[in-house]
Order: C-alpha cells, then sequence, then structure tokens
C-alpha cells in the first residue's frame, strides 16, 4: 500500500469538496465526551461538612423533598434527554454514511453528491451503524470484565492468608502490566475491525454480522496494512491537530489584543466584540473538529478499498 499517496489523496478530496466538511460536523455528534466533574479543594470560601452532621441531613432531606417536588418534570426532562441523544446518534451515524458513500463515488467519479444527497444517502444505515458500535463494544466490556475478574481471583490466591511477599508485589505489578498491554492490543484490535466493519457494511450493504466477519478476514490476511493504515492515520492527525491548534491559539492572542482595545474606547464596544469574537472560535472549532473527522473518513475509505483489493488477491493465490 501506498499510505502516502492514500493521505495525499484524502486530503485533496476533503478539500476540494467542502460539504464533506458539514458531513464531518454532524459525523462528530456520535463521539464521546468525557463529563466534567467539579471538585472543590478548599480555600476560603470552602467548608467541610463532617459526614452525619445535622447539616448534610439537612441538604439531603432538601434534595430529596426538591426532587419529589418536581418528579414530573424530572421524568420528562430525562425522556426528551434520552430523544435528544438518540436523535444526535442517528444524525452522526447517517453523516458518517454518507461520508463513505461521498468518498467511494468521488473515487471512483461516480455521481457526485451535494451535502443533502450525500446525507439522505447515508440515513438507511445508521441504525446498523449504532448497531455495530454497541455490538462491538459490549464485546470488549464483556472481555475487559472477565480479565479484571481473573486479574483479582489470581490476586487473592496469590496473597493467601498472609501478608504480601517482594516475588507477591512483584508477580502482581508484571500482572497489571499484562493487563494493561491486553486491554490496549483489545482496543486497537476492535478500533480496527469498527473502522474497516462500518464500511464494508456501508459499501456492500450488508448486514452487522456479515460486516464483523468481512473485517475479521480482512485483518487475517490484511493486518499489516491495516495496523501501518491506522498508525499512519494517527500521526498525520495528531500533526495536523497540533498545526490548526497553534493557528487557532495565535488567532485567539490577536483577538483579545484587538478586543482590548476596543474596551479602550467603549465597554459596550469590547462587549458586543468579545459576542463576536466568542462565536466565531466556537465556529472554527467546529469547522477544524469538521475537516479533520471528514479526512479520517476518506483515508479509512481509500485505505478499506486498497486493504480489500490485497487480501482479495492473497485469498485467490492462496486457494
Amino acid at each position: 500500500m501506498d499510505y502516502t499517496k492514500i493521505v495525499s489523496r484524502a486530503w485533496d478530496i476533503v478539500k476540494t469538496n467542502r460539504y464533506l466538511w458539514w458531513l464531518g460536523i454532524l459525523a462528530g455528534f456520535g463521539g464521546s465526551s468525557a463529563g466534567m466533574r467539579w471538585y472543590n479543594f478548599g480555600g476560603s470560601h470552602s467548608r467541610t461538612t463532617p459526614p452525619n452532621s445535622p447539616g448534610l441531613d439537612q441538604s439531603m432531606r432538601a434534595f430529596q423533598d426538591m426532587v419529589a417536588a418536581n418528579a414530573p418534570i424530572l421524568v420528562w426532562v430525562g425522556i426528551l434527554l434520552v430523544i435528544f441523544i438518540f436523535c444526535a446518534l442517528y444524525i452522526s451515524y447517517a453523516a458518517q454514511a454518507g461520508l463513505i458513500l461521498s468518498a467511494d463515488a468521488i473515487e471512483h467519479k461516480k455521481k457526485s453528491h451535494t451535502f443533502r444527497e450525500a446525507y439522505r444517502s447515508g440515513r438507511p444505515f445508521a441504525w446498523r451503524l449504532f448497531g455495530m458500535h454497541v455490538l462491538l463494544n459490549l464485546a470488549m466490556l464483556g472481555v475487559f470484565f472477565i480479565l479484571v475478574s481473573l486479574a483479582f481471583i489470581l490476586l487473592l490466591v496469590a496473597a493467601g492468608p498472609g501478608n504480601l511477599s517482594g516475588l507477591d508485589v512483584a508477580f502482581g505489578l508484571l500482572g497489571i502490566i499484562l493487563f494493561v498491554i491486553v486491554v490496549v492490543v483489545m482496543v486497537f484490535l476492535v478500533s480496527l475491525v469498527l473502522e474497516l466493519g462500518k464500511r464494508a457494511l456501508v459499501l456492500n450493504d450488508s448486514t452487522i454480522t456479515d460486516a464483523i466477519i468481512k473485517a475479521k478476514e480482512l485483518l487475517y490476511y490484511e493486518f499489516t496494512s491495516a495496523f501501518f493504515a491506522s498508525l499512519v492515520n494517527s500521526i498525520v492527525v495528531m500533526l495536523a491537530a497540533i498545526m490548526f491548534m497553534i493557528a487557532l491559539l495565535v488567532s485567539v492572542g490577536l483577538l483579545v489584543a484587538i478586543g482590548l482595545m476596543f474596551f479602550a474606547f467603549s465597554t459596550m464596544l469590547g462587549l458586543a466584540y468579545c459576542l463576536v469574537a466568542s462565536l466565531a472560535v466556537v465556529a472554527a472549532l467546529f469547522t477544524i473538529g469538521g475537516l479533520l473527522c471528514a479526512y479520517q473518513s476518506v483515508y479509512w475509505t481509500l485505505s478499506y478499498e486498497a486493504i480489500a483489493y490485497l487480501a482479495h488477491h492473497k485469498k485467490k493465490s492462496k486457494e
């Protein structure tokens, strides 16, 4: 596989077909985001409440009363939140399928797509892609749970009724290292199956099971090609993200400097400028995210077709 050619072709497709950026923005809705947690580590405005104190009991009762008084509203908010999440997932997976079909159409000089046509073409595959993600993630969680259970059992057996010896600690550390390695390898393999399986599902209009089987077959015949395709993609995306973020930070610095000048003339003018500048930064972040998401999808689609071609010929030669 000529990885340099695939990277260059993927960037060329994304640069010359701007509607892919919009699909990339929508496809990003299905990405996982870490929840934000706020911690209070003490200070002049903090106060530690000991467990089982009257203040804590009063706070718990007040919270329970609030929940009971607003239970119908909270239920409706929960229902609307679930509906919103599933709508966002549907839009995301439809956009992902649209990106795959668009990249295939552009590469093979089929009928070119507009944004609307690309998105509509991906809608029939949305729930199947969602099901594939759920199935593979559940399988990975199952294996992870088994590994954790085995590690816990081995730790109990090694500890025994007495104290841990130095040898036990050494074996424990070795087990932790091996466990981390196994988890990393498992996550990497699942990610490869997912990237190849999504394209097998969409381009061949396959079922979830057939697409996963096809992905496993491609990895069996061309694991090295898939491995380096993933490695090259990670390096390119990381370098591109660093370049974009440097440019964005420089732009933000300039915007802040200009904002200070506006505030020097008028507070209202400065506030209006801050609003416009904030919207511009948010728009830039969405654009960068959409561009990178679109590139990765096009890159993996081109890589999938190259890997499938090589695997097909290798399979025929063995027969």
